[in-house]
C-alpha cells in the first residue's frame, strides 16, 4: 500500500501537471502532457502513412514509365536498324 509519505517522495521525483504548469509561466513556453504527447506522436504516424503511400504511388508511376521507356528503346533500336538498311546503296 502506498503511503503519503511515499507520494511525497514520488512527487519529489516526477513532474506533476502543476510543476509543468510553473514551468510554463518561468520558461514562457508550453510543455506537453503525456496525452497531447500521444496525439501528437499518433498525428504524425498518420502524416507518415501518408507520405509513404505516396512514395509507392510514385514508385508504380515510375515503374510504369520505366517499362514504357524500354519499349520506345526497342522500338527505336528497330527504326534504326530500318533506316540504317533504307540509307544503303543500291546494287
Amino acid at each position: 500500500m502506498i503511503t503519503d509519505k511515499d507520494v511525497k517522495k514520488l512527487k519529489g521525483v516526477f513532474t506533476t501537471k502543476e510543476d509543468l504548469k510553473k514551468m510554463e509561466k518561468k520558461f514562457e513556453e508550453k510543455f506537453a502532457t503525456k496525452d497531447e504527447l500521444k496525439e501528437n506522436i499518433n498525428r504524425l504516424v498518420k502524416d507518415i502513412t501518408i507520405v509513404i503511400e505516396m512514395l509507392g504511388d510514385i514508385h508504380k508511376k515510375m515503374d510504369d514509365y520505366m517499362t514504357e521507356a524500354r519499349g520506345n528503346r526497342v522500338a527505336i533500336g528497330d527504326h534504326e536498324k530500318r533506316i540504317h538498311h533504307l540509307e544503303q546503296p543500291l546494287p
